[in-house]
């Protein structure tokens, strides 16, 4: 902004979406937020600019008019996600794949959404709360399996790719219906994928089929008490079910916990150290709360 002091400065996500006043205040550098899904307001936003008094007229924003700090009305989220292009050729354009990397994921690594929001009611999880919604919204199967070929054809040095939803399958009959055009298209490349522990087994056998090499898996405690204080909508049970369930498929794990949740103790974070240790995943991790603003 020093540099260019014409330029017009937008942030995003879901920190600023939270708090868009307090962003704004804190740094006079800034001109305006893209609250939420921010996709069409970004176009807009692009086109009122020119013009700085249209600026009213484009939903989802809070930015700086005379002085003031106004906010527009929040924008709907997208209902088509197929109509929206490939992220993995904004990557191919824009982006050095070898720069970026997940620690359990082949490398390098193409990360994509293939659904925007989430129906599970988690307490700690920002980006349902913040930016795309408490029902998850999927892309066909088809215009998934579209984007495979395109990683496959315009990236071959690519060894994987992540699909990094904040849930995968929550609609089963979706992602087998993913899985059977991935096989019927003849697609070799490795995928790893973010799921819930309900995953049922015929799913699982049918995305090892289809090239599913691991699956990131929230766990976040061994103690029921505190999976219901978060509500997280799935029991230790049925995570020991899914473990074996997995295993049995020959699908790797990726186990993430959480320490400091609602109900915390020496002896439940014992319990969930132990309970990892007895699962046996293949790799996992261990994340202290982060208290996110609009969680």
């Amino acid at each position: 902004k020093s540099l260019l002091p014409n330029t017009f400065v937008v942030l995003t996500g879901p920190h600023v979406s939270a708090l868009p006043e307090e962003s704004l205040n804190l740094c006079n550098r800034i001109d305006a937020v893209a609250r939420h899904e921010y996709d069409m307001t970004l176009v807009e936003m692009a086109s009122a600019i020119p013009d700085r008094s249209k600026l009213k007229e484009v939903k989802g924003i809070t930015f700086r008019q005379d002085g003031d700090l106004v906010s527009t009305p929040d924008r709907e989220f997208i209902q088509d996600l197929d109509s929206l292009p490939f992220v993995s050729a904004v990557y191919k354009k824009h982006l050095t794949i070898e720069n970026y990397f997940y620690a359990h994921c082949r490398f390098p690594v193409v990360s994509i959404f293939t659904s925007r929001g989430c129906n599970a009611r988690c307490t700690y999880c920002v980006y349902p709360e913040q930016m795309f919604g408490r029902r998850q919204r999927q892309r066909s199967p088809e215009n998934i399996v579209e984007e495979f070929i395109y990683i496959i054809k315009e990236l071959p040095h690519v060894k994987e790719v992540l699909i990094d939803d904040d849930t995968f399958s929550f609609n089963q009959d979706h992602t087998i219906k993913f899985c059977e055009l991935m096989i019927e298209k003849h697609i070799k490349i490795p995928w790893s994928v973010e799921c819930r522990a309900n995953l049922k087994y015929e799913t699982m056998v049918m995305m090892k089929k289809a090239g599913c090499r691991l699956i990131v898996i929230g766990f976040e405690s061994a103690d029921d008490t505190i999976l219901k204080n978060v509500k997280k909508g799935i029991s230790s049970e049925r995570m020991r079910i899914f473990v074996e369930d997995a295993k049995k498929a020959d699908v790797m794990i990726h186990s993430c916990f959480m320490a400091g949740n609602r109900g915390e103790t020496k002896e439940t974070l014992m319990k969930s150290l132990n309970f990892a240790k007895e699962l046996n995943a293949d790799t996992c991790q261990f994340f202290p709360l982060m208290v996110y603003p609009g969680t």
